[in-house]
Protein backbone atom coordinates (compact mmCIF):
# COMPACT_ATOMS: atom_id res chain seq x y z
CA UNK A 1 0.00 0.00 0.00
CA UNK A 2 1.37 3.41 -0.76
CA UNK A 3 1.93 6.32 1.65
CA UNK A 4 -0.46 8.29 -0.17
CA UNK A 5 -3.42 5.63 0.44
CA UNK A 6 -2.07 5.23 4.12
CA UNK A 7 -2.24 8.91 4.68
CA UNK A 8 -6.17 8.92 2.76
CA UNK A 9 -7.20 5.94 5.00
CA UNK A 10 -5.57 7.59 7.89
CA UNK A 11 -6.98 10.67 7.18
CA UNK A 12 -10.41 9.24 6.59
CA UNK A 13 -9.98 7.79 10.21
CA UNK A 14 -8.86 11.17 11.81
CA UNK A 15 -12.73 12.40 10.22
CA UNK A 16 -14.63 9.57 11.69
CA UNK A 17 -13.02 9.93 15.04
CA UNK A 18 -13.44 13.11 14.92
CA UNK A 19 -17.70 12.78 14.21
CA UNK A 20 -17.97 10.71 16.48
CA UNK A 21 -16.19 13.13 19.61
CA UNK A 22 -18.01 15.76 18.63
CA UNK A 23 -21.60 13.84 17.98
CA UNK A 24 -22.07 15.45 15.17
CA UNK A 25 -22.45 12.79 12.14
CA UNK A 26 -23.11 15.96 9.40
CA UNK A 27 -21.04 16.56 6.18
CA UNK A 28 -19.59 20.15 8.34
CA UNK A 29 -18.37 17.69 10.94
CA UNK A 30 -16.68 15.14 8.42
CA UNK A 31 -14.98 17.82 6.21
CA UNK A 32 -13.63 19.54 9.53
CA UNK A 33 -12.40 15.98 10.64
CA UNK A 34 -10.58 15.77 7.08
CA UNK A 35 -9.28 18.75 7.45
CA UNK A 36 -7.98 18.33 11.38
CA UNK A 37 -7.07 15.01 9.92
CA UNK A 38 -4.47 16.43 7.39
CA UNK A 39 -3.39 18.82 9.54
CA UNK A 40 -2.09 15.95 12.28
CA UNK A 41 -0.66 14.32 9.56
CA UNK A 42 1.43 16.87 8.69
CA UNK A 43 2.55 17.60 11.54
CA UNK A 44 2.93 14.49 12.66
CA UNK A 45 3.57 12.20 9.86
CA UNK A 46 5.07 9.55 11.82
CA UNK A 47 2.28 7.26 12.23
CA UNK A 48 1.79 6.48 8.58
CA UNK A 49 5.54 4.89 8.51
CA UNK A 50 5.65 3.85 12.38
CA UNK A 51 2.15 2.67 13.54
CA UNK A 52 0.35 0.92 10.00
CA UNK A 53 3.63 0.49 8.22
CA UNK A 54 4.74 -2.98 9.89
CA UNK A 55 1.24 -4.76 9.29
CA UNK A 56 0.94 -3.86 6.12
CA UNK A 57 3.69 -5.55 5.59
CA UNK A 58 2.87 -8.92 7.23
CA UNK A 59 0.15 -11.41 5.07
CA UNK A 60 -2.86 -10.35 4.91
CA UNK A 61 -1.97 -6.48 4.84
CA UNK A 62 -3.66 -3.75 5.81
CA UNK A 63 -6.89 -5.08 6.15
CA UNK A 64 -6.13 -8.65 7.84
CA UNK A 65 -4.91 -5.84 10.50
CA UNK A 66 -7.92 -4.05 10.51
CA UNK A 67 -9.94 -6.73 11.04
CA UNK A 68 -8.04 -8.42 14.04
CA UNK A 69 -7.99 -4.83 15.72
CA UNK A 70 -11.84 -5.05 15.35
CA UNK A 71 -11.94 -8.54 16.57
CA UNK A 72 -9.90 -6.94 19.64
CA UNK A 73 -11.89 -3.79 19.82
CA UNK A 74 -15.44 -5.27 20.13
CA UNK A 75 -14.23 -8.44 22.45
CA UNK A 76 -12.82 -5.57 24.91
CA UNK A 77 -15.91 -3.33 24.73
CA UNK A 78 -18.21 -6.59 25.42
CA UNK A 79 -15.76 -7.58 28.37
CA UNK A 80 -15.66 -4.51 29.61
CA UNK A 81 -19.69 -3.91 29.61
CA UNK A 82 -19.69 -7.43 31.17
CA UNK A 83 -16.62 -6.74 34.01
CA UNK A 84 -19.68 -2.88 34.82
CA UNK A 85 -22.14 -5.32 35.04
CA UNK A 86 -20.84 -7.50 37.50
CA UNK A 87 -18.88 -5.03 39.58
CA UNK A 88 -22.63 -3.23 39.96
CA UNK A 89 -24.16 -6.93 40.64
CA UNK A 90 -21.49 -7.47 43.49
CA UNK A 91 -21.85 -4.12 44.97
CA UNK A 92 -25.48 -3.91 45.39
CA UNK A 93 -25.50 -7.17 47.21
CA UNK A 94 -25.90 -7.23 50.74
CA UNK A 95 -23.75 -9.74 51.57
CA UNK A 96 -19.63 -8.45 50.99
CA UNK A 97 -18.44 -11.45 52.55
CA UNK A 98 -18.54 -13.80 49.90
CA UNK A 99 -16.61 -11.12 47.92
CA UNK A 100 -12.52 -12.74 47.57
CA UNK A 101 -10.57 -10.29 46.13
CA UNK A 102 -6.45 -11.36 45.80
CA UNK A 103 -3.61 -10.87 43.19
CA UNK A 104 -3.02 -13.22 40.74
CA UNK A 105 0.05 -13.87 38.97
CA UNK A 106 -0.62 -13.70 35.06
CA UNK A 107 2.68 -14.78 33.18
CA UNK A 108 2.81 -12.80 30.12
CA UNK A 109 3.34 -14.13 26.12
CA UNK A 110 3.53 -10.87 24.85
CA UNK A 111 7.10 -9.47 24.40
CA UNK A 112 7.28 -6.06 23.15
CA UNK A 113 7.35 -2.82 25.66
CA UNK A 114 3.77 -1.63 23.37
CA UNK A 115 2.16 -4.97 24.19
CA UNK A 116 2.18 -4.96 27.33
CA UNK A 117 1.81 -1.66 27.62
CA UNK A 118 -1.52 -2.24 26.17
CA UNK A 119 -2.60 -5.07 27.93
CA UNK A 120 -1.61 -3.74 31.19
CA UNK A 121 -4.05 -0.59 30.48
CA UNK A 122 -6.69 -2.50 29.40
CA UNK A 123 -6.59 -4.48 32.19
CA UNK A 124 -6.87 -1.31 34.39
CA UNK A 125 -10.07 0.23 32.59
CA UNK A 126 -11.40 -2.97 33.13
CA UNK A 127 -13.86 -3.15 36.02
CA UNK A 128 -13.02 -5.30 38.96
CA UNK A 129 -9.58 -6.02 37.75
CA UNK A 130 -6.39 -3.82 37.91
CA UNK A 131 -2.18 -4.40 37.11
CA UNK A 132 -0.45 -4.27 40.30
CA UNK A 133 3.34 -4.30 38.22
CA UNK A 134 5.18 -5.55 35.63
CA UNK A 135 8.21 -8.01 36.75
CA UNK A 136 11.77 -6.58 35.97
CA UNK A 137 11.99 -9.43 33.15
CA UNK A 138 8.78 -8.76 31.77
CA UNK A 139 7.70 -12.49 31.99
CA UNK A 140 4.84 -12.01 34.64
CA UNK A 141 1.92 -9.27 35.29
CA UNK A 142 0.68 -8.84 38.71
CA UNK A 143 -3.03 -8.46 39.23
CA UNK A 144 -5.63 -7.27 41.05
CA UNK A 145 -8.72 -8.70 40.98
CA UNK A 146 -12.09 -8.61 42.79
CA UNK A 147 -12.79 -12.33 42.37
CA UNK A 148 -10.05 -14.38 42.66
CA UNK A 149 -11.57 -17.57 44.19
CA UNK A 150 -10.95 -18.93 40.40
CA UNK A 151 -7.49 -18.07 38.99
CA UNK A 152 -8.39 -19.43 35.63
CA UNK A 153 -12.23 -17.93 35.55
CA UNK A 154 -10.71 -14.86 36.19
CA UNK A 155 -7.40 -14.93 33.96
CA UNK A 156 -9.52 -16.73 31.01
CA UNK A 157 -10.74 -13.43 29.13
CA UNK A 158 -7.69 -11.49 29.87
CA UNK A 159 -5.55 -14.25 28.15
CA UNK A 160 -7.95 -13.88 25.57
CA UNK A 161 -7.29 -10.09 25.04
CA UNK A 162 -3.40 -11.14 24.79
CA UNK A 163 -4.11 -13.33 22.05
CA UNK A 164 -6.03 -10.87 19.94
CA UNK A 165 -3.09 -7.80 20.98
CA UNK A 166 -0.31 -10.51 19.63
CA UNK A 167 -2.20 -10.43 16.78
CA UNK A 168 -3.22 -6.85 16.34
CA UNK A 169 0.52 -6.02 17.05
CA UNK A 170 2.34 -8.84 15.49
Amino acid sequence: METSVRRGVLVLLFAVMWMVLQESYGLGSFAGGLLVGALILLIFPAPVHGLINPYVKRRGGFFRWLWSAGRLFVYYTWHWLKGNAEMARLMLRRDMSKITPGVLKFPLRVRQPGQVALLANLITVTPGSYTLEVSDDWDVLYLHVIDASDAEAALGPIRHIEELIMEVLQ
